[in-house]
């Protein structure tokens, strides 16, 4: 029982700790680039349509 209940909650409480952590960091700049490559594409497209229909 000693062995065995150490043993189980150390991985558990790694896993548990190690990705929340990384995933939160990289998880927001992911988001972020995405938003603002959507949003310059977004601009993009308005300024060649602009230019297009003027």
């Amino acid at each position: 029982m000693n062995p065995q209940t150490p043993s189980p909650p150390f991985p558990f409480y790694y896993h548990s700790l190690s990705p929340p952590p990384r995933w939160r960091n990289h998880f927001p700049n992911r988001y972020h680039i995405f938003l603002i490559c959507l949003a310059g594409e977004y601009l993009l497209l308005q300024i060649t349509l602009g230019k297009k229909s003027f």
